[in-house]
């Protein structure tokens, strides 16, 4: 899978088709639907349409992109750490294990305010540090992106708000969706795009991962 090819809806070329064994593509289409599935049950129009809103603001957001998340890739980190709250915590987490799957690289998820209870120790100066922001209590956020600034200059600021305030790290605003779960979308392909431009960089070939089959054998 090409993930600087493809919008977070997996419309490019071949709908949801992966070339790779870590199946990005099919894990984005998977919660699309899980999650457009979700909004037609609870009757929830918005949320849906949302949703449907997806491959238009794609078009225009992934491009835009490509050089903030290459230089990104292209840093002196040997770990990752991704940071996330309530419905985009799960996204997240796939994200953290995009790391291990894709470039090979030691990967965990916490929550965004938990990393002060101890995962914060383990950030160092060559860890990056990939933080999708809420649209909660700003200032905590805020407080603990300086202090992880001040631990490792790889902090990638991924936010799903208006913010004059200025944070550390490189930022990225994600596209307003009108759905944080949508708008959670987005997050995760940044996230996959940068493991995959870091994994060229470094030689590794992010479509097969030693030890892992692209099907499931029971």
């Amino acid at each position: 899978m090409r993930p600087s090819h493809s919008s977070p809806t997996g419309r490019s070329r071949s709908w949801a088709f992966d070339e790779a064994v870590c199946q990005t593509r099919t894990v984005s289409n998977l919660y699309a639907a899980a999650l457009g599935l979700a909004c037609i049950a609870g009757g929830d129009e918005a949320g849906f349409e949302a949703l449907m809103g997806l491959p238009a603001l794609a078009a225009d957001f992934c491009p835009r992109q490509e050089q903030a998340l290459t230089l990104t890739a292209s840093e002196d980190w040997s770990r990752a750490v991704v940071l996330a709250d309530s419905g985009c915590a799960g996204l997240a987490e796939e994200g953290a294990l995009a790391f291990k799957e894709i470039c090979r690289r030691d990967s965990n998820h916490y929550h965004m305010l938990d990393c002060r209870h101890g995962p914060m120790v383990q950030i160092g100066p060559d860890t990056l540090v990939i933080a999708l922001l809420s649209k909660g209590d700003r200032a905590l956020q805020a407080a603990l992106l300086a202090d992880v600034a001040a631990k490792t200059s790889h902090l990638l600021v991924l936010d799903r708000a208006d913010c004059e305030t200025k944070l550390p790290g490189r930022r990225i605003r994600l596209p307003d969706c009108g759905s944080a779960d949508a708008e959670a979308i987005f997050g995760l392909y940044c996230i996959q795009l940068v493991c995959y431009r870091h994994a060229l960089a470094r030689g590794v070939d992010p479509d097969s991962p030693e030890g892992l089959e692209p099907w499931i054998k029971l």
